[in-house]
């Protein structure tokens, strides 16, 4: 038991690394992603994570793997992205997902020929370097979150109010669009953050699958934030030692369990499982 689930991380370096700054971007990042869902804003984050692709590359193409120059590059692309998908939905008969995909794909292209030939670098963007983590990665990872964290602490009333009536914070003067463009903005220092870690493509997956899992379970917005960070944390930690013992992809392996407590919390969730609607359904009388 020992071999396998703690020594991994006493006798490599560069798992003890991978494991600091995965728990740090779990806890802000699982924590957005609760309220990613309640404002049904799922495939906004997963728009935005493709979408970093260029900035992320022209920050490399600049400072090679420099973190502070990659983080701001694909914090602007991220946010150019979201804001040029709300004005598109403003002035369009287009919906909020729809804008979101069209400027994701071009985006994503972008990227692509950015990158150009170059497979090795593009498959480290998308998929992530979680075993090359350096002590500037864990610092920039460790700034986002404990900033994410004190916003959250600081505006979480008014997000709460955004995520669950945002026409009504919308009318309220000019206070919802600001909570709404600072929300934008940590989750786009949060995926980019964690592209490292896990890849823009497989960021989401610490983010979206354990706030989704939660909401099975429980429906006190608290308690699925605190949940929604235990699972991330466990995905990761169980995620890593699985890939460094089996020589799997590790973001690959993070999101396979964030898929596997889903579907476990899909089926006996404590609220609107399947199985339990199935067997409450059977049980009441005629």
């Amino acid at each position: 038991m020992y071999e396998f689930f703690i020594e991994p991380f006493v006798v490599d370096l560069t798992m003890s690394y991978a494991l600091v700054a995965g728990l740090f971007l779990c806890i802000s990042a699982s924590v957005l992603g609760v309220f990613l869902v309640i404002r049904r804003m799922s495939l906004v984050a997963d728009a935005m994570s493709h979408a970093l692709l260029p900035g992320v590359a022209i920050g490399m193409m600049i400072a090679g793997s420099a973190s502070l120059v990659v983080l701001a590059g694909g914090v602007i692309t991220g946010l150019v992205v979201a804001i040029g998908a709300g004005i598109i939905m403003q002035n369009t008969h287009l919906k909020e997902d729809a804008s979101f995909a069209t400027t994701y794909i071009l985006s994503l292209s972008l990227g692509m020929i950015l990158v150009g030939n170059d497979g090795h670098e593009l498959s480290h963007i998308l998929f992530g370097t979680i075993y090359n983590i350096s002590d500037i990665d864990i610092w920039v990872i460790l700034i986002v979150s404990s900033v994410t964290m004190i916003l959250l602490a600081l505006f979480y009333r008014p997000i709460v109010m955004e995520c669950l009536d945002p026409l009504f914070m919308r009318m309220d003067g000019g206070l919802g669009r600001i909570t709404h463009l600072l929300f934008l903005v940590m989750l786009a220092f949060n995926l980019v953050a964690g592209y490292k870690v896990l890849g823009t493509l497989l960021v989401v997956s610490v983010m979206l699958l354990p706030a989704i899992t939660s909401t099975f379970v429980t429906r006190s917005l608290e308690r699925q934030i605190v949940l929604s960070a235990l699972i991330s944390i466990c995905i990761l930690y169980f995620g890593l030692v699985i890939a460094y013992n089996y020589n799997f992809p590790p973001s690959a392996i993070i999101a396979i369990l964030g898929g596997v407590c889903y579907v476990v919390a899909l089926l006996f969730g404590a609220q609107k499982g399947i199985l339990r609607r199935t067997s409450k359904i059977q049980a009441s009388p005629v």
